[in-house]
């Protein structure tokens, strides 16, 4: 053999190898482009599907007007009224002697024995 068929031989192998690695690509190509298809039709239909039960969730929803004005008497009603809380007559005179600062410490300040029989 000469050396021309030493040559064409590689040249063939090269394009052999060549032909066949352009075909995986495209074959890899087309397998990715269909996955990707695959996966945003069902991005598509889950899309579809959640969009209308939100519709039919929201066309359930009724919208009612209430007016919460007698709620709101039948809350003052109950509530106590505080300004007619009176005290006592001894528990008055106490308060207003705190306030005037008149008031005098029970026992004037003296503390009991340390022997008091009560302790």
């Amino acid at each position: 053999m000469t050396i021309y068929a030493y040559i064409a031989a590689a040249v063939l192998a090269v394009a052999a190898w060549s032909a066949s690695c352009w075909k995986a690509y495209e074959l890899g190509r087309d397998h990715e482009l269909a996955t990707q298809a695959r996966e945003d039709n069902a991005a598509a239909q889950t899309r579809l599907v959640a969009s209308t039960a939100a519709a039919e969730a929201i066309s359930k929803i009724e919208v009612r007007h209430v007016t919460i004005r007698q709620q709101a008497d039948t809350v003052i009603r109950e509530v106590p009224v505080y300004l007619d809380c009176r005290h006592d007559a001894r528990v008055l005179r106490d308060i207003n002697e705190a306030r005037t600062g008149r008031a005098e410490p029970v026992g004037a300040g003296q503390l009991p024995a340390a022997s008091a029989p009560d302790r």
